[in-house]
């Protein structure tokens, strides 16, 4: 509210106004209409408060706030203010965007700005598609997670093939195909005695696969070195990685390979594990129906998630019974050092002929601390549904604080397998990619093929992946001339090239 005006200072006011001549009066306009009489709250406050304003705009918004006047564009490119904004989205893990380093503190702000905000909107700038044919293909069809024969991370993607130059007998997925999609090189590794690879990973560092003989190898991505050590057994439940290290789960051993320093430390997994979040059930291995590892950032702790398909608590019955997913938290040493569970409508959904289930799957959510390792979704019966339509239940690992939390996302998802990415919801369908913010609002790009003619059978999605610089996903078809199995990615870093078809 304006403050009252003076009485003396009105009676002089209104002398002068009384007192001027025509020539004067359009003088005064004049200089009235190069005024403006609007206050700039944003531009008259302190750095420090602009930047927590700023820290409640969505960072796909902040480039049009640079161009709103001078003043806001100073305030908007100080450190403290692009730090706050830019914090939404990037966090320390992630890897820079590509041509970043020549550009000005605005250029590199505006580029951060647009990537954040093509994300956000489902427009990678460019699509890149690969098939191949793979006649053991249907091997890879299923929910079964937990061996994986492809795998993406900090823009490398790794996948097994078959050496169509052998003879058909011969054929097994004895080949490693690494694809950079930063670079868009290309190059192979093939196992020695033309092992079938049982499973593989990809980190920051490193490209690690398991060959049928029990045979743990690490390569590392900038040098080529590889090394091995000869595992226990090859009977493998998960297999992981974190920057330079790689961890096993041997039926009741979890291992963890130090490829830097050359050392090996493994524990047992207790045969039943109780939590204090859900003291009616406990965890019992004869019951996992699927089971992941994942390393600790600072690489001294294991987290170790189960499903376990057959635990009932009271309330439930045993012709419909919740799974129950488990957290335990362990050291290298051994020792429990926290434990957490949460029911799951997953066994109860995978029979329901109107729903979808996603196999147990720990990775990355973009978010330092969190950790995506489960999703299944809610019933699309009418009685379930909130009046915004079928939404999906997204179980987090808050690394932290030691916590499973349960998000739910809104929108029409066809689709069985979903990533999680920094607050969006990703689903890949068999012909599209749906992403679904954090307010509910969805996007669809569609997936291209690179196959042509139909399929004799519908398209299986085996694999979602996703972080800053694409998100993959693989599928399969069956074809009178075979199977073929094929990745599609979208790439959202602006100078990130497409791979060379092999």
């Amino acid at each position: 509210m304006s403050a009252e005006l003076h009485p003396v200072r009105r009676t002089w006011l209104n002398d002068i106004v009384a007192s001027l001549s025509g020539e004067e009066w359009r003088e005064l306009q004049a200089i009235l209409s190069r005024r403006s009489f609007q206050l700039d709250i944003i531009g008259s406050l302190p750095v420090e408060l602009v930047a927590l304003v700023f820290s409640y705009i969505d960072i796909s918004n902040a480039a049009r706030c640079l161009y709103v006047s001078k003043r806001w564009q100073d305030l908007i490119l100080q450190p403290i203010v692009q730090e706050t904004l830019l914090s939404q989205w990037y966090t320390p893990s992630d890897l820079p965007l590509l041509g970043a380093r020549d550009l000005s503190q605005e250029e590199l702000f505006q580029l951060k700005i647009d990537h954040a905000a093509r994300f956000k909107k489902a427009a990678p700038y460019k699509t890149c598609v690969q098939s191949w044919r793979n006649d053991n293909a249907e091997r890879f069809i299923g929910v079964n997670s937990q061996l994986t024969q492809s795998h993406y991370s900090y823009g490398l993607l790794a996948l097994t093939m078959m050496d169509p130059k052998r003879q058909p007998s011969l054929r097994r997925d004895d080949i490693l195909q690494i694809h950079d999609l930063r670079s868009g090189q290309a190059r192979t590794i093939k196992t020695p005695a033309r092992e079938l690879i049982l499973a593989i990973t990809t980190t920051r560092n490193l490209i690690g696969y398991i060959t049928f003989s029990g045979t743990c190898y690490a390569e590392t991505r900038n040098t080529q070195v590889k090394s091995w050590i000869t595992l226990p057994s090859a009977t493998i439940n998960a297999f992981a990685g974190r920057d330079s290290h790689l961890c096993v789960l041997i039926e009741w051993t979890i291992l963890v390979w130090d490829t830097e320093n050359h050392s090996v430390k493994s524990f047992n997994i207790p045969s039943i594990i109780q939590t204090p979040s859900l003291p009616r059930a406990e965890l019992d291995r004869q019951t996992i129906s699927d089971e992941q590892i994942h390393l600790s950032p600072d690489k001294s702790s294991v987290m170790y998630f189960a499903l376990s398909s057959l635990s009932l608590t009271e309330g439930h019955s045993s012709t419909n019974p919740w799974d129950i997913l488990y957290a335990c938290h362990f050291s290298l040493r051994g020792e429990l050092i926290s434990t957490d569970a949460i029911e799951t409508r997953g066994r109860w959904l995978l029979d329901h002929p109107k729903s979808t289930y996603c196999a147990l799957g720990a990775r990355s959510c973009g978010r330092d601390g969190l950790l995506a390792v489960c999703f299944t979704h809610v019933p699309l019966e009418p009685d379930d549904m909130d009046s915004t339509g079928p939404s999906l239940s997204i179980i987090v690992y808050d690394e932290i604080n030691g916590k499973l939390l349960e998000y739910k996302t809104t929108g029409i998802l066809d689709s069985s397998k979903v990533a999680v990415w920094k607050g969006i919801c990703i689903s890949a369908g068999e012909t599209h990619v749906t992403f679904i913010n954090e307010d509910g609002q969805q996007y669809e790009i569609t997936r291209a093929t690179s196959i042509v003619g139909s399929p004799e059978r519908a398209t299986w999605l085996n694999q979602v992946f996703v972080d800053d610089t694409a998100v993959v996903t693989f599928s399969s078809e069956e074809r009178r001339s075979g199977n073929w199995w094929e990745f599609n990615a979208l790439l959202f870093d602006k100078d990130a090239q497409e791979v060379v078809q092999t």
